[in-house]
């Protein structure tokens, strides 16, 4: 991998995004704590979400770097998209209690999410540990040529995303008509840019 300057480059430029990410994460995790106001918590949960979306290739990187070694495939792919459900399910978290839904909606919004994500976690990790090609094939220590399925298995999350931040956004425009405040902007951006750091 020395002998090629682009993986390389491609190596390093994940650390510092993952990092970055992580520093951001921890900063507002620490302040929603303190300030115990837990939307901010929750959000800062999505940052560590995003940093995992590349940790996959930084664990490769650094193994690969330092110790001459490829840590078995199906790590990289679990540290690669094994922990988008989880952020997800936080980042429903923050936005139903930063748009004040109800609290029966909520919970039922919650309920609904936490087991279609649950299912679809279980489902990835699943086949991460029956056959790993499914998902991917190695081209080199930290490239992969990932599969059909992955591509479908990224489509339901953000199906699942879009889908349950639409409901949101619809009920709080509902609640906030009358105030003239409304969010959908706010969490089609925030979205957008959670996701678009590794896919698009």
């Amino acid at each position: 991998m020395l002998e090629n300057p682009e993986l390389i480059a491609m190596g390093l430029a994940t650390l510092i995004f993952i990092c970055f990410c992580l520093l951001i994460a921890i900063r507002m995790i620490y302040k929603g704590i303190k300030l115990k106001y837990y939307t901010i918590s929750n959000i800062g949960v999505v940052f560590i979400g995003g940093a995992t979306l590349w940790s996959g290739v930084a664990l490769n990187f650094i193994t690969t770097l330092f110790f001459n070694i490829i840590p078995p495939w199906e790590l990289h792919f679990l540290f690669h998209g094994g922990f988008i459900s989880i952020a997800i399910f936080f980042w429903i978290r923050g936005i139903t209690s930063l748009a004040q839904i109800e609290k029966n909606k909520r919970r039922d919004i919650m309920i609904i999410s936490g087991f279609l994500l649950s299912f679809l976690e279980l489902l990835y990790i699943a086949i991460i540990f029956t056959d790993y090609t499914l998902l991917g094939k190695p081209i080199e220590p930290i490239q992969v040529v990932y599969q059909p399925f992955s591509w479908v298995y990224l489509s339901i999350s953000l199906g699942i995303f879009f889908s349950i931040s639409r409901v949101v956004c619809n009920t709080n425009i509902q609640i906030r008509r009358a105030q003239g405040t409304i969010t959908r902007q706010i969490f089609i951006v925030c979205g957008n840019t959670f996701f678009n750091w590794k896919y698009i």
